[in-house]
């Protein structure tokens, strides 16, 4: 995984004008996708109109975040992109991205490998946690220690305000992006 040129990316997704949320790997009722789902509909509209959130990969609760998306009529908000298994498809998808999004109940020492991907594309994060998570999890120490980007409790509320400070603030966002490059340069190998 490594980033490619964002302006490159998105053209070549299509996505030239929008700020693009991704979403990697499985979605079970462990990854509680619906509340970000939801939290979508309730953005601005003219906000909603530049923001996409592309989701890859597969799991038990796919179809259903897919149907809460058309029955919320955001389905040209959220997009499936399918199952990627070609690591440099997955970094030019992740390098079109602008922020990273991690859904779960990430608990005590658990760490998702798509932090690491999402750093490794230099995409900054917003990881949506149950409240008594935000402020215990290892994730979200790491994210907050490292600034790699936010750390928010699983309200829709919480996660409006978050991805608003990531489309309005864009050099906070790229200072995350290259936070998180570094991070991944600095402390892991392949």
């Amino acid at each position: 995984f490594r980033p490619y040129d964002k302006k490159l990316m998105k053209k070549e997704l299509g996505l030239s004008d929008t700020f693009i949320l991704a979403h990697i790997g499985t979605i079970t009722p462990y990854h509680q996708m619906d509340e970000l789902i939801h939290a979508l509909r309730r953005i601005d509209p003219s906000l909603l109109k530049k923001i996409r959130l592309i989701i890859l990969g597969r799991g038990t609760l796919l179809e259903y975040v897919i149907n809460i998306a058309r029955k919320l009529n955001l389905n040209k908000t959220v997009l499936y992109l399918g199952i990627k298994r070609d690591q440099k498809e997955v970094s030019k998808i992740l390098s079109a991205a602008d922020v990273g999004i991690i859904t779960g109940l990430y608990s005590a020492g658990q760490i998702p490998v798509k932090l690491f991907e999402y750093c490794a594309c230099g995409l900054p994060v917003i990881a949506i946690l149950p409240q008594k998570y935000v402020k215990t999890s290892l994730l979200a120490r790491m994210i907050e220690e490292h600034k790699l980007g936010l750390v928010i409790p699983a309200e829709e509320s919480e996660i409006i305000k978050a991805i608003k400070i990531m489309y309005e603030n864009k050099r906070f966002r790229e200072e995350a992006g290259r936070r998180c490059r570094k991070f991944v340069e600095k402390n892991f190998n392949r």
